[in-house]
């Protein structure tokens, strides 16, 4: 049977918030990650991310998120929607508005879409994402494997004496793994990462809302 998933999601949001919830949602599924991914890699829990797509203008990113999202994001920036900003001369770009989005996961694709009030050159029409879902030949096991082994040696060389965020783990561990595996990286990292901490050999750290990762002093 075919896997299907929908969701829908509001949130009042002004012009500029919702451009960039809008980018950012294109560029992390362009990047290839899970919403999971994205928020380990920005040291954010998962509920931040869901929060801050789904349009909660109480999330924020800030400044240590932006410097990551710069350094994962490959793919060209995406141009942002073009909304007009004033009407009878009055701009309304600072002004919330209701704003309603659907997704909805298939084996094959993933559809976004976004119903705003706004008009770009005069018409309202809703703004979509549509993009392929690829998949890859799985290695997960060996992959597996060859984290552990490497963070067993970065355990015993006093690696993570010092709080480590997960930005500079998979930085490391980019050069450790064969070029093929590297879309398997993330959520096999992930996963190595919350097996360390469940051994009790890491432990997770909260500060200012950023998480980090360290030894048991």
């Amino acid at each position: 049977m075919a896997n299907h998933q929908s969701i829908k999601f509001s949130g009042m949001l002004n012009q500029h918030e919702f451009k960039e919830r809008f980018i950012f949602i294109m560029q992390r599924i362009e990047n290839g990650l899970s919403k999971e991914d994205i928020a380990f890699l920005l040291g954010r829990t998962s509920y931040h991310v869901i929060d801050y797509e789904s349009f909660s203008d109480q999330v924020k990113m800030d400044y240590e998120d932006h410097e990551v999202m710069a350094e994962l994001f490959k793919t060209p920036l995406p141009a942002a929607p073009a909304f007009n900003s004033k009407v009878n001369k009055v701009d309304i770009s600072m002004e919330k508005r209701m704003i309603r989005g659907s997704c909805i996961q298939t084996d094959k694709e993933l559809h976004y879409q976004f119903i705003h009030p706004w008009t770009i050159k005069g018409i309202n029409e809703p703004l979509t994402i549509l993009k392929p879902i690829q998949s890859y030949a799985r290695n997960d096991v060996e992959v597996s494997h060859e984290l552990r082994m490497e963070f067993a040696r970065l355990i015993d060389f006093g690696y993570f004496n010092n709080k480590s965020p997960a930005i500079a783990i998979y930085r490391h561990m980019q050069t450790h793994l064969i070029p093929d595996w590297q879309s398997l990286l993330v959520p096999a990292l992930r996963q190595v990462v919350f097996e360390f901490i469940s051994s009790e050999k890491l432990q997770l750290k909260n500060e200012l809302g950023h998480i980090y990762y360290q030894t048991k002093l």
